[in-house]
């Protein structure tokens, strides 16, 4: 072993709730006789841990082997929720959201100025409290503000034909059947400040997230509006609902589970410092480009390329900077960029 190795451990708990006692109305129960006390809660136990191991130190150095570290980490979490899963009349019936995600890193310097690094690792995300039992709003025509009017493409030649704006019914809030949230990550990428040019910095990490059950609601997943689901509305029972007539009567824009989503980008920052009589420059690059963000919004439907798209992040977003300092003086210059999208809606106009 290269040097002494690290470990470090720890516990957390934590315990939320969400009343209403400031409310002047409980919006769970003010519509009903002798309603019960409703305070969800959420009992939060954690540990961690995390093992920092120098296989390759000062003490064993070797030529293309300056230094080499490896790292073990693991994350327990268990959420213990009493609310009102089964609805307002059973306040106190509990769900159990828990789950153990590890981690495993490298950092390999073939030369004390170049750093190589990778990690693995999974991801646990629990919904919260708001996320489950907010209560529902619901905005109802013919009282649906006029900035929810919903320019639907689907609109039947009947109601006035595609495009026309309908006032479907508007929900937004919680939902209690949620379900938690995993992921997996890899990263890959290297810095380096090399001696032979001093002030100068390089990094360029690569990263790539799968999710499963993704955290969302239909804005997030297919953007707005979210013309998947206004086009087949059967893939999302309860979300979205049209009439005999093909009129479109409901879109809900509650918290769901985004089946899944892909993520995968690479990252520059590039900067030098330097000093002439004239004052300390800095001057530098920093930039993010985005290789894939697919989401899959419902089992069976083939993944939504969004990145590039009107609905996604732009393929590239950057920024290139200078600051100066002399004396008490200081000064400091950006020129943002971000590249343009391609509109994927056939009837854009």
């Amino acid at each position: 072993v290269g040097g002494a190795v690290q470990l470090a451990f720890g516990a957390e708990m934590r315990t939320d709730t969400l009343d209403f006692e400031n409310f002047d109305l409980n919006p769970f129960t003010f519509r009903l006789p002798d309603p019960p006390e409703i305070v969800p809660e959420s009992d939060n136990i954690a540990w961690f841990a995390e093992a920092w191991i120098p296989l390759i130190g000062e003490a064993n150095a070797r030529p293309g082997l300056h230094r080499l570290n490896l790292q073990f980490a693991g994350r327990y979490d268990d959420y213990d929720i009493e609310g009102p899963f089964e609805g307002p009349l059973d306040p106190n019936s509990e769900r159990n959201f828990s789950d153990f995600v590890p981690k495993v890193g490298i950092s390999w310097y073939p030369m004390e100025s170049l750093k190589v690094r990778a990690t693995w690792g999974e991801g646990f995300q629990a919904p919260t409290l708001p996320e489950l039992f907010n209560p529902p709003s619901f905005f109802n025509p013919p009282f649906t503000p006029p900035f929810f009017a919903m320019p639907d493409p689907f609109n039947p030649e009947s109601n006035g034909g595609r495009f026309t704006p309908v006032f479907p019914t508007i929900v937004f809030g919680g939902n209690p059947d949620l379900r938690q949230q995993n992921s997996d990550t890899i990263t890959f990428g290297f810095e380096t400040a090399p001696k032979s040019i001093p002030g100068l910095f390089l990094s360029m990490p690569w990263s790539r997230t799968n999710f499963v059950d993704k955290l969302g609601d239909l804005q997030q997943a297919l953007g707005y509006p979210p013309l998947l689901a206004l086009e087949r509305p059967e893939l999302f029972p309860g979300l979205v609902a049209r009439d005999s007539n093909g009129i479109l009567t409901l879109v809900s824009f509650q918290t769901g589970n985004i089946t899944a989503r892909k993520t995968e980008s690479v990252d520059v920052d590039a900067r030098y410092n330097f000093s002439i009589d004239q004052g300390d420059f800095t001057v530098g690059i920093l930039g993010t480009r985005t290789l894939a963000l697919e989401n899959t919004p419902a089992p069976g439907v083939d993944p939504i390329d969004m990145h590039g798209k009107q609905n996604g992040p732009a393929k590239f977003k950057g920024s290139a900077y200078v600051d100066w300092a002399y004396r008490n003086w200081t000064a400091h210059t950006t020129l943002n960029h971000s590249q343009g999208y391609t509109n994927t809606d056939p009837d854009a106009v």
